[in-house]
């Protein structure tokens, strides 16, 4: 499945000012985001993240992919991309290549789809602590912060 053209579900205007915003969340926290055209179907994207987590690589292909998208507006969705993210992070692009083809990751994010349904998740981001306190969506950090506060406080 190919990804959406964000033009054909945005108005110029709008995209302009989430661009804006995005931006403007991310200076803090020294997060440069790049003009992202496509909303890519990311199913590879999180296979690949898995067999990652396999091989002991999770965090740095997980942080390579957030910034192919976001800051290179790369189309995480596409296969010969998230082999190039492999490459570049040791993986092995075939052996990658063959599981995501095998679909041997595949239960493991349904797995995961269904944790998030019993736990109410509803919006990405929402972040869990403990099994019982949500924050959901992009938040700024200071309000972050003062809920987590609130929480260690219970």
């Amino acid at each position: 499945m190919e990804g959406l053209l964000l033009a054909d579900r945005f108005p110029e205007p709008e995209l302009k000012r989430i661009y804006e915003n995005l931006r403007r969340m991310g200076a803090p926290l020294g997060i440069v985001f790049g003009e992202v055209s496509v909303t890519p179907n990311s199913h590879l994207a999180l296979e690949a993240a898995e067999y990652a987590r396999d091989h002991g690589r999770f965090e740095s292909f997980h942080e390579r992919t957030f910034r192919a998208y976001f800051n290179e507006g790369r189309d995480i969705g596409k296969i010969d991309v998230v082999l190039d993210l492999a490459r570049k992070d040791d993986l092995d692009p075939r052996d990658l290549a063959e599981a995501l083809r095998g679909r041997r990751f595949s239960q493991r994010l349904i797995d995961a789809r269904r944790e998030g349904e019993r736990l109410g998740v509803r919006a990405v981001p929402t972040f869990i602590i403990d099994d019982k306190h949500t924050i959901v969506g992009v938040q700024p950090l200071e309000v972050m912060r003062d809920r987590l506060r609130q929480i260690a406080v219970r």
